[in-house]
Parts: structure tokens; sequence; C-alpha cells
């Protein structure tokens, strides 16, 4: 699970003995409400309202997987709220139970093409199962390359030369934040159809 990545100097057992008294559901709910009042570092691994959510995450895995998923939708959806939502299909794309839900649950989330960079550049800040730098599991890789081709040409050629968000720079106090564009995004997920040739590559 991903909380074992995150068992720093006793922390993940401090806070799971005070968050063992909510049901893994209030915990996770907890954990997404905190993120909206409260922007976190999703890129930092030593974040500490992103090691609350993925410890809230990896309780509810194990029992009720979709939750997560419908999770996102709601954020997204609902609240309209990105880039919470967006981590939460990170961490749906690198949880093998998660799978069977990707494809509907990312056609319903994922609204731009920059969110198909965002899902992805969260991808690869988790701790991965997947060896290799640039590996994508299977079910991860055809749910965001049949999103990928509902956008048409006009809204690729828009958004493909976007500049990194001003506020994602690498500085003395954030961590680096791999930046994934669309020209990568196509290399990743070996996307060869006609909405490609819009995509500088």
């Amino acid at each position: 699970a991903a909380s074992d990545v995150y068992n720093r100097q006793g922390i993940n057992a401090e806070y799971g003995s005070i968050m063992s008294f909510l049901p893994p559901k209030v915990q996770l709910l907890n954990a997404v409400c905190t993120t909206l009042l409260t922007q976190p570092s999703f890129y930092s691994s030593t974040d500490a309202i992103r090691f609350s959510l993925v410890f809230a995450l990896d309780q509810v895995l194990p029992k009720d997987p979709e939750f997560i998923l419908k999770l996102a939708m709601y954020v997204r959806n609902e609240l309209n709220i990105r880039s919470t939502a967006n981590f939460l299909l990170a961490y749906a794309g690198n949880q093998p139970k998660c799978h069977p839900f990707l494809r509907k649950y990312i056609h319903e989330c994922i609204r731009l093409p920059t969110d198909l960079t965002e899902v992805l550049g969260l991808y690869f800040t988790l701790p991965r199962y997947l060896k290799g730098k640039n590996s994508v599991p299977s079910a991860l890789r055809k749910a965001l390359s049949e999103k990928f081709l509902d956008f048409d040409e006009y809204q690729l050629a828009k958004y493909q030369n976007k500049k990194k968000n001003p506020t994602a720079q690498k500085s003395e106090k954030t961590p680096e934040i791999p930046h994934i564009s669309l020209k990568k995004v196509v290399r990743i997920l070996h996307i060869s159809e006609k909405p490609v040739l819009c995509v500088d590559t």
C-alpha cells in the first residue's frame, strides 16, 4: 500500500491512531474537504495534507475501490475542483483494484486536455508498482488514450502550447514538478490516431 512509503518517524502510526475512530469513508471525505480548504502541494510526497489524503485512500481501497473514483467524479463535476480530482484519478491509476473502473470515471472526470497532463504528472510522483521511468499501467493508458481522442483538433492545438503553471515552478521550498506536455502524453500513451496530428510531436 502507498501508505507504507509515507511511514516517516511514526507519523503514520500516530495519524492512524487518531483517525481509526472514524469509518474509512468518513476519513476520506474529511481528507478531501481539507484539500478544498487548504491547497496542498500534490506533487510533494512530504506534504502533510497529501499524506493524510493518501492514508485515507489506503483505508478505503481494500473494501470499495470504486468509491475513490465516484468521489473524484463528484469533486470534479459538482464542486468543480480540478487538482484534487486529478490526484484521486492518479492514485486510482496506480492501484490495480481501481483499474476495472478507470475507463468509466476518467471519461466523466477529465474535461480538458490539461487534465490529461496533470493526471499523468501526479501519477509519476506516486510510488508506482510498475518499474520504468514512463511505465503506465495498461488500464490507465487505455482510459487516458480514449479520453484523448474525445478532444478535437482545435482543443488540442489550443492547449498544447500552454506554459507550466507559474505556481508550479521549482523553488527552494517547493518540489520540482514533472512537466508533462501534450507531446509527452502522446508518446507515453502511444497514441497514433488522427487527432494527434495537431500536436507538435
